[in-house]
């Protein structure tokens, strides 16, 4: 069993206001910086550090179809325009309101929207959304494009499925064979 100091660890009264300011500010400076970190901001909404990959999407996207008589008709506008081209329907009911696409059932239980949640979810996670990540997936793109790579993936194929056609049509030609003259050879024995 510990034993207790003997010390008294309560400060003299002269400095209880001092002490109570600084608590309160030192309790406040905590909270805020954790409702600062816990903040879902378009600054770190695809950090892999998001809070949004705490957060419950699909339940997200559900209570914002609950919510859908109370939004203004330009934001139901605007998320009808988000949603994919077959759910981007613009119907109005008899008082000229938009009427939701989708149902919160067909949100809760769409097996399509939990997989690409979770996959959304992933990619955040492994940073594939950050600026670094997207700029060096467009320089390679164009490096690609270029034909930067070509050798590699032509050597890749091969080391992975043997030779390609194109090398097999080059070892025919480097033996004096020609396509052309196999098929013309073809036909005249075929006569």
């Amino acid at each position: 069993m510990a034993r207790r100091s003997g010390r008294k660890t309560k400060a003299p009264e002269h400095f209880d206001s001092v002490v109570r300011i600084r608590d309160n500010s030192t309790q406040t400076s905590k909270k805020t910086k954790r409702q600062k970190r816990n903040l879902l901001t378009s600054a770190n909404a695809l950090q892999t550090n998001s809070p949004i990959l705490k957060e419950d999407i699909q339940s997200l996207f559900a209570s914002t179809i609950l919510r859908w008589s109370s939004m203004t008709e330009e934001k139901k506008r605007n998320l009808i325009d988000a949603f994919p081209p077959a759910y981007r329907i613009h119907n109005t009911d008899e008082t000229g309101k938009l009427q939701c696409p989708i149902s919160k059932e067909f949100v809760a239980n769409d097996s399509i929207i939990k997989r690409d949640v979770a996959r959304f979810k992933r990619d955040v996670e492994a940073g594939y959304y950050l600026k670094k990540w997207q700029d060096e997936g467009e320089k390679a793109m164009k490096e690609r494009a270029e034909g930067h790579f070509n050798e590699y993936i032509k050597q890749h194929a091969e080391d992975s499925f043997g030779k390609t056609q194109e090398s097999h049509k080059d070892h025919k030609m480097m033996n004096g064979m020609d396509e052309k003259k196999t098929e013309s050879d073809n036909e005249s024995k075929g006569d």
